[in-house]
């Protein structure tokens, strides 16, 4: 009888245990608030495509000219509040409340971004076929920056290219800035 009771008790602390499993991870896990802050790629320059012909000009109404940039991403880059090099090699995760891209005209022409491509090294890239030029964009932007974030807070240099097509005339300068807000890091609480 006894060994019975003994059994049950034992088989009480299993069940119990295995229950706990899920809390016990996320006691394991911290976060690391990051705060707000914004990536700019600037003077990005406006280039004619060469291809505008008067047949092309009546065909499509608009002549769109191209741009295109490239920048290597670092943390020191981001101009961090919180320093997060203790959690570099533990981060599981990165949260952000919301993401938003601008393509913005330095000088007051055109309206329309075109093709609008942002590709990272190792991250899918992320695309929008049409958005107004100057507005903020936030459909998909924020499982691309969170895939961004977490190779960067990792330690890692990330090459970022932003390219596209735009009705701003050739020789202009464009800026892409991507917005982060609510950004958070999931990291393990104990080191390896």
């Amino acid at each position: 009888m006894k060994s019975n009771f003994k059994h049950q008790i034992i088989l009480l602390a299993c069940m119990f245990a295995l229950c706990s499993c899920d809390s016990v991870k996320d006691k394991l896990t911290v976060n690391v608030d990051v705060g707000s802050f914004t990536i700019a790629l600037d003077d990005i320059e406006v280039d004619d495509d060469g291809v505008k012909s008067a047949i092309v000009r009546l065909a499509e109404e608009v002549a769109y000219n191209s741009f295109s940039a490239s920048q290597v991403l670092s943390v020191a880059m981001l101009n961090l509040s919180t320093n997060i090099e203790d959690y570099q090699s533990r981060i599981e995760k990165v949260e952000i409340g919301s993401a938003s891209i601008t393509v913005a005209s330095t000088d007051k022409n055109g309206k329309v971004v075109k093709d609008f491509l942002m590709d990272a090294t190792g991250i899918q890239n992320f695309s929008v076929a049409h958005y107004e030029l100057n507005t903020s964009h936030s459909e998909g932007v924020k499982e691309f920056a969170e895939e961004l974030l977490k190779k960067l807070f990792a330690g890692s240099a990330v090459p970022l290219t932003v390219s596209g097509k735009t009705d701003v005339v050739s020789g202009e300068k464009l800026k892409v800035t991507i917005t982060l807000n609510e950004v958070v890091i999931k990291a393990k609480a104990l080191k390896d």
